[in-house]
């Protein structure tokens, strides 16, 4: 009785992991990235990911998304902003099938809930500003996706304070374009 409850367990463990190597790789710069360790971001593993993900976008954009949710689901806030700081470093230096793909998430609408949420608890002011300030910079340099602008748009009007920035913090940036796509 115990070995087939630690087998339907062991499956739903493999669910949850890392598939391929794709997956594992893209798992292991997350956690090297995401340590406790760490006294600030990983700028080398965020760039190291930046890469993997360009290698093949069509692939990899949703083996990042879904790694970068489940750390973002642990309850350690510091690991949750360098899970968000390494998203946001791909989002503003992946190919834009990065930028589509995200719009359409789990992760977005997750994130989404989360500011949503006002019980104290539920999430750290510090991750709960990141998310915000992240939501604000896609909308206004995203905007061509409808979701970034609409999301933005619906928490303004539902009365969420976004965080206040200082000016060089809160700048449009220009989306990564690959060579061989017109801008």
């Amino acid at each position: 009785m115990f070995s087939a409850f630690r087998e339907r367990m062991s499956e739903r463990l493999k669910a949850i992991g890392p598939k391929d190597e794709a997956d594992k790789a893209v798992a292991a710069l997350i956690d090297k990235g995401t340590s406790e360790e760490l006294l600030g971001p990983d700028w080398q593993s965020s760039f190291e990911l930046v890469d993997l993900v360009n290698s093949q976008p069509q692939i990899m954009c949703e083996k990042l998304l879904r790694t970068v949710n489940r750390t973002i689901a642990r309850p350690n806030a510091k690991v949750q902003l360098l899970a968000l700081s390494m998203l946001d470093t791909c989002v503003r230096n992946c190919h834009p099938i990065l930028h589509t793909t995200l719009a359409n998430s789990l992760i977005w609408s997750d994130m989404v809930k989360l500011v949503q949420d006002t019980s104290v608890s539920r999430i750290d002011d510090e991750v709960r500003d990141k998310i915000l300030a992240m939501i604000e910079d896609y909308a206004r340099s995203l905007g061509h996706l409808p979701t970034f602008k609409d999301t933005y748009e619906s928490l303004v009007d539902q009365g969420v304070g976004f965080p206040v920035r200082p000016e060089a913090e809160s700048i449009p940036f220009t989306p990564y374009q690959p060579p061989n796509l017109p801008p």
